[in-house]
């Protein structure tokens, strides 16, 4: 949020501005990148929610670009980004140490997009990547370059899915899953809800709305259910995030999946520790430094994700429900 000083994060509101400016001339430049590349792309909020949801006076800080591409086309998308310069953060490391739904590719400006191939609480994306892509609108850049855009009912629900992934700990998915409550219409919600239900979202979404007391009241009038997944519940309560790898690896089939992940976990690869630690110089002692703080840190993290993990296994039942 930005102070009585206009800042915010350290940052006057001018510095934000120019900041977001840099960001959407980015964006307009990725998008036309993946469009002559014959890549379909839709360009997930910053724009779209900051021209939509907040007034023109008012920044909305960005602090990267979100494009989703058709999952069977994310090859072809990270191939024509790096032909821009983008390059993917974690590239070297081990298929379980990145994330799925998504890639982080940074540019040497320090420009970040995050290519993804789905939404949070989304199971199905190549199921869902026709629906999401015939519901879009075009969207001018200050830049002058046309974006595709989901439409008003998607961005609505995509609203809700955001503020579901990070729980209350993500402020500017709050902030603005609050002005969508505060300024679109129930109609405009329930074709969301009616969308997520066709998506296989729909408990995604009543996790988002659920997080406030305005959007819990919205559920309601909905016909939302109030019951989560042990997943969903974990992300929406803000837990440690090492809760969540305690119920990826109760998923793993098989003891020797879990193993290889714990083992992972333990002593991750060479390439994950030097993007996750910057500092990491010299090959040797750089690098065992990094490994005995990561293993120090894992004993403080783990114990109360572990419980956090538990306390959900508890309340939501058998094992596997998700």
């Amino acid at each position: 949020m930005v102070d009585k000083g206009g800042r915010w994060d350290g940052r006057t509101t001018t510095e934000l501005a120019a900041r977001s400016l840099v960001m959407e001339m980015a964006a307009g430049e990725a998008f036309g990148c993946l469009i002559g590349a014959g890549v379909p792309a839709i360009l997930l909020k910053g724009p779209a929610v900051a021209s939509w949801l907040y007034r023109p006076e008012e920044v909305r800080q960005s602090v990267d670009i979100d494009l989703l591409v058709a999952p069977d086309r994310f090859g072809d998308a990270e191939r024509a980004l790096e032909d821009l310069g983008y390059r993917h953060r974690l590239a070297g490391t081990a298929a379980c140490e990145i994330a799925t739904n998504a890639r982080e590719l940074l540019a040497a400006s320090g420009v970040c997009i995050d290519l993804h191939r789905q939404l949070i609480g989304v199971p199905s994306p190549e199921e869902a990547w026709p629906v999401l892509s015939g519901r879009t609108v075009a969207l001018t850049l200050a830049s002058g370059v046309e974006v595709a855009v989901l439409d008003l009912e998607a961005r609505a629900m995509h609203l809700a899915l955001h503020a579901a992934q990070d729980g209350p700990q993500d402020r500017k998915a709050s902030d603005d899953l609050a002005r969508g409550l505060a300024q679109l219409p129930v109609d405009t919600w329930r074709a969301a809800a009616d969308l997520a239900g066709r998506l296989g979202a729909t408990a995604a979404l009543a996790a988002g709305l659920r997080l406030s007391p305005a959007g819990q009241a919205l559920a309601t009038e909905l016909g939302l259910p109030d019951r989560v997944g042990v997943e969903l519940s974990l992300r929406v309560q803000s837990a440690p995030h090492e809760s969540l790898f305690f119920e990826q690896l109760a998923a793993a089939p098989g003891m020797a999946a879990k193993a290889k992940l714990v083992g992972r976990k333990l002593w991750p690869t060479e390439a994950y520790l030097r993007a996750a630690v910057p500092a990491v110089r010299d090959r040797r002692w750089g690098l065992a430094a990094a490994r005995l703080g990561r293993l120090e840190s894992l004993a403080r993290r783990a114990p109360p994700a572990l419980r956090a993990w538990l306390r959900a296994r508890r309340k939501f039942g058998q094992a596997g429900h998700r």
